[in-house]
């Protein structure tokens, strides 16, 4: 692959013999490359192609969700021979929506090693810390989950029910340091409240921010949190409606 400009990236080629075809091998380096250009090297977007009638690299690029863009001919040089390529794009977002899931803390994965820069741990929890949290809120059904970007872990979130508030609360959420400015946080974010969402005991939910992470007030006000104009010492208090919410479906009934 090649970086053609800043952001913008493009498969120069796969080719595999003829006797290791069919085994998932192209599957698997196309995999590498996305993780490698979008996890690594800052890619906006990644550009595929494919020469027209290929069924078997058509069907690759419909497996990571390449959307078709244009067609266009190229001509092998050596024998003047013409094709017609179909081009497809893969957006950053597009691929994290794809691959960046939710895995419960379990006995097995909680000692993953996963920290946030020396100079961002005054706003958020270490790993430890956002353990002993979720344990000591275990009689409100606190769940702390490792944010997954294919198999890499790359972040944390805890939240518990809060029933004096009717909410969820966000208690604990950030994303390690190697990963961080790729777009993980909003995906994971999304995750975590599509999952309260799901759920439906609540019909909103709260969380704090301390006061100077701008980072995470502006990936919050993103997703529509919303700031109640109350604060608890340095933490800024956020909320939001689960406008869908069962919960509210309820209560509006009620």
């Amino acid at each position: 692959m090649k970086e053609v400009e800043p952001g913008h990236f493009e498969e120069c080629g796969i080719c595999l013999g003829t006797a290791w075809q069919g085994r998932g091998f192209g599957t698997e380096a196309v995999g590498l490359m996305l993780d490698l250009a979008f996890l690594h090297l800052g890619a906006e977007e990644f550009r595929y192609s494919y020469f027209q009638g290929n069924e078997a690299s058509k069907a690759l690029a419909e497996h990571f969700g390449f959307a078709y863009d244009h067609s266009y001919e190229i001509t092998r040089p050596w024998d003047g021979t013409t094709f017609v390529s179909d081009s497809c794009l893969l957006t950053r977002a597009e691929y994290l929506a794809s691959i960046v899931r939710l895995e419960e803390v379990t006995p097995e994965n909680w000692r993953v090693d996963l920290h946030v820069r020396e100079d961002q741990q005054r706003f958020v929890a270490t790993r430890e810390g956002t353990l002993a949290r979720a344990f000591a809120y275990r009689e409100r059904r606190s769940r702390a989950f490792i944010i997954m970007a294919g198999e890499e872990p790359t972040g944390m979130a805890m939240y518990y029910d809060n029933p004096l508030l009717d909410a969820y609360y966000l208690s604990e959420f950030f994303i390690d340091e190697r990963y961080q400015g790729r777009g993980l946080g909003r995906a994971a974010a999304q995750l975590v409240l599509e999952r309260m969402r799901e759920e439906g005991r609540y019909p909103k939910v709260f969380l704090c921010y301390v006061k100077g992470n701008e980072p995470a007030r502006l990936l919050y006000e993103g997703l529509g949190f919303r700031h109640t104009g109350e604060a608890d010492g340095d933490e800024i208090i956020m909320e939001r409606e689960f406008r869908d919410s069962p919960a509210l479906a309820r209560e509006v009934s009620c």
